[in-house]
C-alpha cells in the first residue's frame, strides 16, 4: 500500500513535514530527511521519485478544491462520507468527484473518546485505513487516515473531527 511520506500545510509558506523516507527531494536537490520539518515558500518546487517536478502552488489550489475540513459537534456522532452527491445527506461530508470511484463510508466518531467505527456501505476499490486494507468495517482512533485512492483520502482528529485531504 501506499502510505503518505510528506504532510503540507498551507499558509503564507507552506510548512513539509517528512513523516518517514522519501524519494521526494527539495527543488534545490536536497533530501527530505524523515522526521524534519522544512518551512517553503509557495512557489517552490518539489521533485518526485522518478525525477517530475510539481510546484507548492499547484498542490496548495489542488488541495483547496479538493480539501475540505468537517468539524463534528461535541460527543457521538454519525455521518456519511462519499464523493457520490446522491449518498449523502445534510450534516455528511462530500468528497471531489472524480478523484477516485464512488465510495459511501458510514463513520460512528466520538469526539469526546478519540474513538470510532468505520463501515464500508459501498467502495468500487479497496478502502485504507492506516495502510491496511478494510472489506466491511473496522475501529477508528485519534489519528487515523482513511484512504479511498492513493492520493486522496480523510485524516480523523479528535480536536478537529474529518479533514478530506490530498495524500502524496
Amino acid at each position: 500500500s501506499r502510505l503518505s511520506t510528506i504532510k503540507l500545510d498551507f499558509g503564507l509558506n507552506v510548512h513539509l513535514e517528512a513523516l518517514g523516507k522519501t524519494e521526494i527531494s527539495l527543488q534545490s536537490g536536497k533530501a527530505i530527511t524523515p522526521g524534519a520539518t522544512y518551512r517553503l515558500p509557495v512557489s517552490e518546487k518539489l521533485t518526485l521519485a522518478g525525477g517530475a517536478e510539481t510546484s507548492l502552488e499547484s498542490l496548495r489550489k489542488q488541495a483547496m478544491e479538493t480539501g475540505s475540513r468537517f468539524k463534528m459537534d461535541s460527543g457521538r456522532q454519525e455521518c456519511i462520507v462519499s464523493n457520490d452527491p446522491t449518498a449523502i445527506r445534510r450534516g455528511d461530508v462530500l468528497l471531489s468527484s472524480g478523484l477516485a470511484r464512488r465510495t459511501v463510508l458510514k463513520i460512528n466518531y466520538n469526539t469526546q473518546s478519540a474513538e470510532g467505527n468505520l463501515s464500508i456501505v459501498s467502495a468500487h476499490r479497496t478502502v485504507l485505513v492506516n495502510g491496511q486494507p478494510v472489506r466491511s468495517n473496522c475501529k477508528l482512533v485519534d489519528g487515523s487516515l482513511i484512504r479511498i485512492s492513493a492520493t486522496f483520502g480523510a485524516f480523523i482528529s479528535g480536536a478537529a473531527g474529518i479533514n478530506v485531504a490530498i495524500c502524496i
